[in-house]
């Protein structure tokens, strides 16, 4: 009996002191207050995460043993690893777009000389005459088979060689030998316009109170926008172009179109448009056939690659390291010779038409050039204007061609001239690379 007391006594306090009994509490006890509990080691995670390696950026060793070089053809030094890093010397200061290009890929070891076939001479000389005469823009000379002896831009630090721009009618290169190589219709009631839609393009001279029947050859000697934009929209189209371009330009033959094209040189690639960019676009598809496309730009190295093509009968990859020797571009089919025949004789007779006193024969070389104007306005209010001038072409005696020139000149608008207007610096560009 006392035992049962007990244990009566002991649940009854238990109640009253725990408050979860059956006996009224004699009175409310105060609100329980959030205790924080104590931090514990953060949880790792990394287990879950998908670990992405970084790619390493390649950076020369600094290193007092890798005493590389870049030099010209004639040994001036123009750039110099130091502390890891290129450094242009003061000669090379003068290249220095061109040296930017070549750096990246440099090699890099103990006594290690880069020697550019670079004619630095020849290049002042070129650099020199472009200052002389107002000219912005660039100057490229090479061989038949793409040998690089000049690449002069100007002034020094902007690189337009390699920089894709508009290329006028010299575009009309590429489309007569699509004309040629699918055999179109080249007869054409010309009516001095053309529109592609959107907007009508009209020929230097252009329009005319009566069609002027056409020719190839006499729409490339008087650069006829609307042959060539009719020739383009109406019996070529994107495909066969495309085709043409590809088989013997190397067009879209390299890189992809998610990575971009290029075109190879042996010291960096060429960046080169989607010609796919424009496909169904007839607008597009009509200003690329005299230049003027916004999403067909080209670079002026690469323009000196297809006049080499018409040049040697086939392209070339474009070489400024002095050990490279020519590359032909085996993706690539040679030009027909009868192709190559017409095209010889279009430029010859389209340099005759421009100007018969700068592109007659010298010492015996013959000069066949394309001419180009690129004239562009833009702004809300086309307030702006933009003219590029070009003279793309080669030098040849005795039908072996010994000399490719483009000259690309990108402020045209403030030298007041036509393309034409080139064609004094152009013949000059020659004498310079025929000297000994």
């Amino acid at each position: 009996m006392m035992r049962l007391r007990t244990v009566i006594g002991m649940l009854l306090c238990c109640g009253m002191l725990t408050g979860c009994g059956t006996s009224a509490a004699p009175a409310a006890a105060p609100a329980a207050q959030p205790v924080p509990l104590p931090a514990g080691d953060p949880v790792d995670l990394s287990f879950f995460r998908e670990t992405i390696p970084q790619k390493e950026e390649t950076v020369p060793p600094v290193s007092d043993r890798y005493n590389s070089q870049i030099t010209a053809k004639d040994g001036t030094v123009l750039a110099e690893l130091t502390g890891g890093e290129w450094k242009r010397t003061e000669d090379g200061d003068k290249y220095a777009a061109l040296l930017d290009t070549v750096t990246p890929d440099a090699v890099v070891g103990p006594d290690i000389n880069n020697t550019l076939r670079l004619d630095t001479v020849k290049t002042d000389k070129v650099s020199a005459l472009m200052a002389e005469n107002g000219f912005e823009g660039c100057v490229i000379a090479c061989d038949a088979k793409g040998g690089a002896d000049i690449i002069c831009n100007y002034p020094a630090d902007k690189d337009y060689a390699s920089a894709p721009n508009f290329n006028g009618s010299t575009a009309k290169i590429l489309v007569s030998t699509a004309i040629l190589d699918h055999g179109a219709e080249q007869l054409y009631a010309d009516p001095g316009s053309y529109n592609p839609g959107g907007h009508v393009y009209l020929n230097w001279d252009g329009p005319y109170a009566q069609p002027v029947n056409r020719t190839l050859m006499n729409a490339f000697q008087e650069s006829s926008n609307a042959y060539f934009m009719h020739a383009a929209c109406e019996l070529l189209h994107h495909k066969k172009m495309g085709e043409t371009y590809d088989r013997y330009f190397g067009y879209n033959c390299f890189g992809s179109a998610a990575l971009g094209y290029y075109f190879p040189a042996d010291w960096m690639q060429i960046p080169q448009p989607d010609w796919n960019s424009i496909l169904g676009d007839d607008f597009e598809l009509g200003k690329s056939a005299i230049g003027l496309s916004d999403q067909v730009k080209i670079t002026p190295l690469y323009l000196n690659a297809v006049t080499g093509a018409v040049a040697a009968g086939g392209i070339y990859e474009l070489e400024l390291r002095a050990e490279s020797e020519p590359h032909r571009l085996e993706q690539t089919e040679d030009l027909p010779e009868n192709i190559r025949s017409d095209l010889w004789k279009m430029m010859y007779e389209c340099g005759q038409w421009t100007s018969r006193e700068q592109f007659s024969d010298m010492n015996g070389y013959r000069f066949h050039v394309k001419t180009g104007t690129a004239d562009t306005r833009y702004g809300a209010h086309n307030e702006h204007y933009l003219k590029r001038l070009l003279i793309t072409g080669f030098v040849e005696k005795e039908s072996e061609p010994v000399c490719v020139i483009t000259v690309y000149c990108h402020n045209g608008a403030e030298t007041g001239l036509s393309s034409g207007g080139l064609a004094p610096l152009y013949r000059q560009v020659a004498a310079i690379m025929l000297e000994e």
